[in-house]
């Protein structure tokens, strides 16, 4: 099982872009586009721009332990 430490830096529930989920995630920009194509991911649009919420990427990433 992988632990997942803080983030140093708290979004406070504010919306995340692409290279900020990126980030978060320690992951390349294309991979989150990759998991939004797929559904993977829960997004939000702004006209054309993706949002993330932290929770909704943190979410995922246990969703993902959980088949393994």
């Amino acid at each position: 099982m992988i632990e997942m430490e803080p983030r140093a830096q708290d979004h406070g529930g504010a919306w995340l872009d692409v290279h900020a989920a990126a980030a978060h995630l320690a992951c390349s920009t294309k991979r989150i586009y990759d998991l939004v194509a797929q559904r993977r991911v829960r997004f939000a649009r702004d006209g054309r721009r993706l949002l993330f919420r932290v929770e909704w990427l943190d979410q995922m990433v246990v969703e993902v332990e959980r088949r393994v």
